[in-house]
């Protein structure tokens, strides 16, 4: 189910907890899947308890030994903002113990207020240079400003842009939502 590639997610402070917590909370729960030849061919015991999926880090300014924690734990997955992640990722320790060069995935979540601050935004456009040009950059906003299409111009290749229009119908005395994704 993974690989040895991380996932970063950029987004607030408040958001990436609740982000951290809701991956953490699901993480968790799954259960690997057992490998049918080893099953059959092995005489002894199953383990009582699997071996979990690696869990995300939370990368904000209240988050104690960073480094270490990354070390210890090989997290596939990063929540943070941008700021932290940024001198997480970018500083000579980070840069020796975080293989970003096999960096797959980049989550920019509220990219409209991300990028309409010009500190974050500055963050954002630090890490996009240091990480891999093939990569999958996601952006997600309730609007799209400028900024939005500033930041497409600068480090995605192909964009697809998906809008999620709602159109309202009445059927009888029931209204019903129709969500239809745009490209």
């Amino acid at each position: 189910m993974f690989s040895d590639h991380h996932a970063i997610g950029l987004t607030s402070r408040e958001l990436a907890q609740q982000i951290y917590e809701v991956f953490n909370h699901f993480l968790s729960s799954l259960i690997p899947e057992e490998d049918p030849d080893a099953a059959s061919s092995s005489t002894s015991p199953p383990p009582t308890t699997p071996a979990p999926y690696p869990l995300p880090m939370l990368v904000t300014s209240g988050t104690p030994t960073l480094y270490e924690t990354f070390s210890s734990q090989s997290p596939q997955i990063i929540i943070g903002t941008p700021g932290r992640l940024a001198s997480f990722l970018l500083s000579p320790r980070g840069l020796s113990i975080v293989k970003v060069n096999e960096l797959e995935h980049l989550i920019l979540d509220e990219a409209d207020r991300l990028l309409s601050a010009p500190d974050h935004r500055k963050d954002v456009e630090r890490i996009m240079r240091h990480l891999p040009k093939q990569r999958r950059t996601h952006l997600f906003s309730a609007t799209m400003t400028d900024a939005i299409d500033d930041i497409v111009g600068i480090g995605l290749r192909n964009p697809v842009r998906i809008v999620v229009n709602i159109n309202e119908r009445r059927t009888g005395d029931k209204v019903t939502e129709r969500r239809t994704p745009t490209g």
